[in-house]
């Protein structure tokens, strides 16, 4: 008996080695420790537990808000929140790109979503968890779903829209300085668009152009001849690389539990992308409303509509690797069957010559 266990030992170590290995050539996050034991009433049956079985990835500022909303109404469960929690919780926990979080394991994640299996009859149940900066942490959420057993990793639906990069770069720029004029409690999220040495300078905050940002923020994340992210660390700057993260899903999971969506057909045929979703998860065309709500727009008099043709133009050079590489992907991916082929290209939007203020 003790010469069995001690083979076991050895097994788990030489896997923990490989995944480790696995998760430095990818590039990816640092790998952290799955705890088994912490659920918010400090249940540690591992076997029992139940993890949301879609996931909507994002991406940030690709329509994921609205999709969210969409399917939500479509009956598809949706996390609760504990006291003093953030209202956003609700569509999205957050587990994955938080450390803090994600180091306090399956069960905690599980508590999550207890309410969506409690009835006898919810086996068929669809659960969601759409947080939307998921789209790098491939390893970690395939680690979890095995680390629980079951078929739940095999089974998992996973939904990611993309965006134009550079349109997403603007939209996530409006959205971060809204909040930085409003001063709300989330500066981590803001921060980044705060001129610090302007401010250090004036005595008073001060808020750093697109421009500026396209320059400091964006432009240094990314290399721009292999279409891969610089920072290793903060690997949220790189999420519009899309394919540098969606090869690793593709890797990890059956290239048929992923959906990829366009937000250009998201705003042109709504009715188009909804049946694709439908299909995915096996949901009923009556079920629910036709049309996908908008979600988060804004209307601030400061909103840049259309970014400087400058900014907009060396960006989109710095992407165009990481575009072909995506085309090439999503041409090599075998499924879902009713996924739009072939994936469109980009567009890039109108620009402006005007001068920032």
């Amino acid at each position: 008996m003790s010469t069995i266990v001690a083979v076991l030992i050895v097994i788990i170590a030489l896997n923990n080695i490989l995944l480790q290995r696995t998760l430095m050539e990818s590039g990816g996050n640092q790998s952290l420790p799955i705890i088994l034991h912490e659920g918010e009433d400090g249940s540690d049956n591992v076997s029992t537990l139940r993890l949301p079985n879609v996931l909507l990835i994002g991406v940030q500022k690709g329509g994921s808000s609205a999709l969210a909303n969409s399917l939500f109404d479509h009956g598809i469960c949706r996390p609760r929140t504990f006291q003093g929690e953030p209202y956003y919780w609700s569509k999205e926990v957050h587990l994955f790109d938080k450390k803090d979080r994600l180091q306090r394991g399956p069960a905690f994640y599980a508590s999550r979503f207890e309410h969506c299996f409690s009835d006898a009859g919810s086996m068929g149940q669809l659960a969601m968890d759409a947080t939307p900066n998921y789209l790098p942490y491939a390893e970690e959420v395939r680690r979890m779903y095995e680390s629980v057993g079951g078929d739940q990793a095999e089974s998992l639906k996973v939904i990611v829209s993309l965006r134009e990069p550079v349109s997403r770069d603007l939209s996530l720029y409006n959205h971060k300085a809204n909040e930085f004029r409003e001063k709300s409690e989330n500066f981590e999220f803001w921060r980044g668009v705060v001129d610090f040495k302007k401010s250090e300078l004036l005595g008073r905050s001060e808020l750093m152009s697109f421009s500026d940002y396209v320059a400091k923020k964006c432009l240094p994340s990314i290399n721009a001849t292999y279409g891969t992210c610089t920072y290793r660390g903060h690997v949220n700057q790189c999420l519009g690389l899309y394919e540098y993260f969606l090869k690793r899903w593709m890797r990890l999971f059956r290239h048929d539990q992923i959906l990829v969506v366009a937000y250009d057909e998201l705003v042109r045929d709504q009715a188009k992308v909804l049946w694709r979703l439908r299909t995915f998860l096996g949901l009923s065309d009556q079920l629910g409303p036709d049309e996908v709500a908008s979600s988060n727009t804004q209307s601030s008099e400061h909103k840049i509509s259309s970014p400087p043709c400058g900014a907009q133009e060396r960006l989109a050079r710095a992407y165009k690797a990481a575009n072909n590489n995506l085309y090439a992907l999503l041409e090599s991916k075998r499924g879902p069957s009713m996924e739009q082929r072939p994936f469109p290209k980009f567009t890039l939007s109108n620009c402006t010559s005007d001068i920032e203020r």
